[in-house]
């Protein structure tokens, strides 16, 4: 559905929902940068259905874990792994103001609990020390922000 609506990306639509294809980063990253325009072109409730079923079906917490830990562990240039980071922050920032007091997800799940540990170890060992822009060190404190106020969840 996401991809749908984007020529560039249109004939893969088919081949990207599965629970390990946004393990894969080139579709995480094309999700990440298709996602907003979806949002903006759909009416609130469709997209609170289509998060809840890419969460519940497609594993969305798994996957984006998935990717931090894969990225963080490699030796690629920081660059990379700073877009595979801006790529995790706009699926979680796009997720919680969709879902932002949804009764539809768990926020207990420990996919998603687990999700946060993964999102800090890959701050500290990726960027140690790093001056992170304003913007991104601002877009990593409302993400802290969020992950504690979500229901049930405690650090």
């Amino acid at each position: 559905m996401v991809f749908s609506g984007h020529r560039k990306y249109h004939s893969r639509a088919d081949v990207v929902f599965g629970k390990d294809h946004l393990r894969n980063e080139n579709l995480l990253e094309d999700f990440a940068h298709c996602l907003p325009d979806f949002i903006a072109n759909h009416s609130s409730e469709a997209c609170r259905d289509f998060m809840v079923k890419v969460i519940r079906h497609d594993d969305l917490w798994t996957s984006l874990q998935v990717n931090l830990w894969n990225t963080q562990r490699s030796d690629r240039p920081t660059p990379d792994k700073l877009r595979v980071f801006e790529d995790s922050c706009t699926v979680i920032d796009l997720a919680f103001s969709i879902l932002e007091d949804s009764p539809d997800v768990d926020w207990r799940a420990p996919e998603f609990g687990s999700l946060s540990q993964h999102f800090e170890s890959f701050i500290t060992h990726c960027f140690p020390g790093a001056f992170m822009g304003r913007t991104t060190s601002f877009r990593v404190d409302i993400i802290k922000t969020r992950l504690c106020k979500t229901p049930s969840f405690s650090v």
